[in-house]
């Protein structure tokens, strides 16, 4: 009996010169509801499952994601032989549906990349302030698919991992960690330099600036552990109480400037009055330095707190302080 004739045998009607066998008709019509029941009932079970354990949901969506682009071309090869097509048309049908498949997927797959990425990269993680873009605000979570940010007026954003990875990041949380994970890469550097230095000229410069970058990151790391001391123990006397996002490994380095008129006594005068005014709520005094001179004074602001959410509550009321003394001047 040759492959075609199984199919035949409940009969056939035409569609031009195309037979299409009852039989085959009615097999993937059967088909393709089971498909659609074991779907519906192995996402049930899946999202449960993952759920229970702690998984995130957008590993659940990946895996849903690439299945059903595995079932479709399993329809594609179940069609042209159910429906007795000539199998020469396989490939084209085929690459057909995975051209449209392709582009209609494009943006998820891009993001499903982009989050594999962050992940592993790390450039921001849950609780750090960052501006990305032009957006600011606290990451409240990270997915494979999108980062939620939280705004300074607590509205919530879904970014695209894959605008997030097209634009710049300024991470403004400081981790006394990294500094010294990278103190410690430096010093076993600096200890092979050492042992080879003698062989090249070469080695000897990056020798020296390793050196120096060391130090640098040394006086980093003191700074921020001393800055980390002094917020436990002003924490303690103001009895004050943090959010979720508050990491003790971590501080927020928030900065901005603004310009204002070339009086330089008074501007550091009102200015130090409203750092002062300030220090209670981001529990480390707020400072200033002047970052350049033209027509205006250009002041350079640095905010330092441990929780993030300081600056979500405070940072505007801070500004229209500054503002209010510009504009009454």
């Amino acid at each position: 009996m040759e492959e075609g004739d199984f199919l035949l045998k409940l009969g056939s009607f035409y569609i031009g010169e195309w037979e299409i066998p009852f039989l085959g008709l009615l097999i993937l019509g059967i088909t393709v509801i089971l498909l659609f029941i074991l779907i519906k009932l192995f996402s049930k079970i899946m999202k449960k499952r993952l759920r229970l354990k702690g998984i995130p949901p957008d590993i659940y969506n990946g895996t849903k994601f690439f299945l059903r682009i595995f079932i479709a071309f399993g329809v594609v090869i179940l069609v042209t032989y159910l429906l007795n097509i000539d199998k020469k048309y396989l490939a084209l049908i085929s690459g057909v549906v995975g051209t449209a498949i392709s582009f209609a997927s494009m943006k998820a797959i891009n993001n499903f990349i982009a989050g594999i990425w962050i992940t592993l990269t790390t450039p921001f993680q849950v609780g750090d302030y960052v501006k990305i873009g032009n957006k600011e605000g606290i990451i409240i979570e990270i997915s494979l698919n999108y980062t939620k940010l939280m705004y300074q007026d607590k509205n919530i954003t879904m970014i695209p991992n894959i605008q997030c990875l097209k634009t710049n990041i300024i991470n403004y949380s400081i981790s006394s960690t990294w500094f010294a994970d990278e103190i410690y890469k430096l010093e076993s550097q600096i200890e092979d330099v050492i042992v080879e230095s003698l062989k090249k000229d070469q080695e000897i410069i990056n020798f020296k600036h390793q050196k120096q970058k060391l130090e640098r990151m040394k006086k980093n790391y003191k700074q921020i552990k001393e800055i980390q001391k002094a917020i436990d123990e002003k924490s303690v006397e103001l009895n004050k109480r943090h959010s979720k996002y508050v990491d003790e490994d971590k501080i927020v380095r928030y900065t901005f400037s603004v310009a204002l008129q070339r009086t330089p006594s008074k501007n550091s005068k009102h200015l130090e009055e409203i750092c002062q005014k300030w220090a209670k709520e981001f529990e480390i005094q707020p400072k200033f330095i002047v970052l350049g001179v033209d027509a205006h004074i250009h002041y350079y602001f640095i905010i330092i707190t441990p929780d993030p959410m300081d600056i979500i509550e405070y940072i505007d009321d801070f500004y229209k302080d500054i503002y209010k003394y510009l504009y009454s001047s």
